[in-house]
């Protein structure tokens, strides 16, 4: 049974939902990522204002080197 689930698409997507939330998260982006009136997951450009963003593109060249 626990195979089987391990091939759901929904389990996948889960997933990677999770991930992708960890990711948004761990490079710095989590305060600035909003979710607008269609549903639809926006980067706030006055957010972008307070980060650092050589820090958050250091974080997601780390990510992307470790996958």
């Amino acid at each position: 049974m626990s195979e089987l689930l391990k091939t759901l698409p929904g389990k996948e997507l889960g997933e990677n939902v999770i991930e992708f939330q960890r990711f948004i998260r761990d490079v710095g982006l989590g305060n600035a990522c909003t979710i607008n009136k269609d549903g639809k997951m926006i980067i706030d450009p006055t957010a972008l204002r307070s980060l650092n963003m050589p820090e958050v593109v250091r974080k997601i060249l780390n990510y992307l080197a470790d996958k």
